[in-house]
């Protein structure tokens, strides 16, 4: 039983340093984005302040933040007025959907 126990503890440390080591879309608002860009694949920049109710300049820093990580891009687009899309990329939904499968086994955890 003791082995069992070593080997759970050792499993969970191994999921706590995934979700350690992908912090920066744990990290509220970023998860939010993430998640709203896994569902949608692309928001403009306007409706994502709107959705989580940040200023320009907060959600201007986290959207900068996972650019750098290749996880979003964010393109200009000319309409009847300029916006600005966001979208996911192919390593973004890899990595988010890693990050939610760590999370599931944590969480089953604590049942």
């Amino acid at each position: 039983m003791d082995h069992e126990r070593d080997m759970e503890e050792r499993s969970l440390a191994s999921y706590h340093t995934l979700l350690r080591k992908n912090d920066d879309i744990g990290r509220q608002p970023r998860f939010s984005i993430m998640f709203l860009l896994y569902l949608h694949k692309s928001v403009g920049f306007t409706e994502l302040q709107r959705l989580l109710e940040l200023t320009p300049g907060n959600l201007d820093h986290h959207l900068r933040k996972l650019k750098k990580m290749s996880y979003i891009t964010i393109r200009k687009v000319i309409s009847w007025r300029p916006l600005t899309i966001v979208e996911i990329t192919g390593e973004g939904i890899i990595v988010f959907k890693k990050y939610i499968e760590t999370l599931r086994i944590v969480l089953k955890t604590i049942e």
